[in-house]
């Protein structure tokens, strides 16, 4: 119901950015705290670099589970049925006024033998 309402006179999501962003939130609610860079290393390879929001509700515990979501959804658009991880890391970084959560990893999209 909240997305026919931001809709609006669009008559798409396509056309109308705010319920893009509202339907990113509704089906991935743990997106709303992360934000989500990747870098291609090669044909299927990537590193993914997560950043939590500064100012967020909750999340803490979601940087693992957002990576491997990214993960999918990648080897999903780049028509590979699954992914490896490469490598990892979670970190805190520290700041004058609040700390910020940090995951790094590399991924390797696979495709099923035979």
């Amino acid at each position: 119901m909240l997305l026919v309402l931001a809709l609006g006179a669009c008559g798409s999501i396509a056309e109308s950015p705010a319920a893009r962003n509202l339907a990113s939130w509704t089906l991935d609610p743990l997106s709303a705290n992360w934000q989500v860079d990747e870098v291609p290393l090669g044909d299927d390879r990537f590193r993914l670099r997560l950043q939590m929001r500064r100012f967020h509700a909750g999340g803490a515990g979601e940087a693992r589970v957002v990576f491997q979501q990214r993960a999918r959804e990648l080897a999903r658009q780049n028509d590979y049925d699954d992914y490896q991880v490469v490598e990892y890391s979670e970190r805190m970084d520290s700041a004058m006024f609040a700390s910020q959560r940090r995951a790094e990893g590399v991924i390797l999209l696979t495709r099923r033998g035979g």
